[in-house]
């Protein structure tokens, strides 16, 4: 699984400053009077605003056990609530019912069916196609869904697309660079893997071969060397459709 730290899906950062809770988390006026008309008791009223002011921030529901108590205080001062008021549901029927108020309220798609899968596996499969790293196809994934204003899905969900997507580009890169190789570049390409017991190391170990510390003697090898790999022949034309980030990958700049 891709690190979820190294990716761009939105979590509660460690520490809430005062200036986050003042700029991502404080009700405005039209936002409290929406609450007051949805939800009717002090506790549904702190616990709908809630999942309003998170969801504004994450693009999903937080289980309201994960969030900082800080956001919760912050937003029951700000609603005039008292300190008795308590963010939670008793009843999954009511979570459900405020989760998709909200989602009418912001104009937000459901994560769910094939319409959202589609979008999602479609955004990944086309990063994946100039992208090397997964955590890159995940952000790519992520962005394309918030600008279709979709609710992001459970991380390991994005990450399985993500996997998925990176297979199948590493796969079609491999057939298309395949596709173009001469069957007598072939053959030289496998005479590379070659050994014999004089040599002991093939062909593509040397070409493998670390430059070593900067010494004249070391710099007149590295410079043989060169002169070497040159003598292999142009391989420029089956990767010419290849992305910059995947020849980085392959080796190849």
């Amino acid at each position: 699984m891709a690190n979820l730290e190294r990716t761009a899906y939105p979590r509660f950062p460690r520490v809430i400053t005062t200036r986050d809770l003042l700029q991502h988390y404080t009700p405005d006026p039209d936002e409290v009077t929406w609450v007051a008309g949805s939800a009717y008791s002090r506790n549904a009223q702190l616990s709908l605003m809630v999942l309003l002011k998170t969801f504004q921030q994450l693009h999903y529901f937080p289980d309201l056990e994960s969030v900082p108590p800080e956001i919760v205080d912050h937003i029951r001062t700000v609603m005039n609530l008292g300190p008795k008021a308590v963010a939670q549901y008793r009843q999954p029927k009511t979570l459900y019912r405020h989760c998709a108020a909200v989602r009418g309220y912001l104009s937000i798609h459901r994560y769910y069916g094939k319409e959202a899968q589609r979008i999602a596996v479609r955004a990944a499969y086309e990063a994946a196609e100039v992208m090397d790293q997964r955590v890159d196809v995940i952000n790519a994934t992520i962005e394309e869904l918030i600008f279709r204003r979709y609710e992001l899905p459970a991380f390991s969900t994005l990450d399985n697309i993500a996997e998925a997507a990176a297979a199948t580009a590493q796969d079609r890169l491999y057939a298309r660079i395949d596709e173009a190789l001469t069957g007598e570049r072939r053959a030289f390409l496998d005479s590379l893997l070659a050994t014999d017991f004089a040599h002991r190391q093939s062909a593509f170990q040397a070409i493998k071969a670390l430059p070593k510390r900067a010494t004249r003697k070391h710099l007149e090898a590295l410079l043989d060397q060169l002169a070497w790999l040159n003598t292999l022949g142009d391989v420029d034309d089956p990767l010419q459709h290849a992305p910059a980030s995947k020849l980085r990958h392959l080796g190849k700049v």
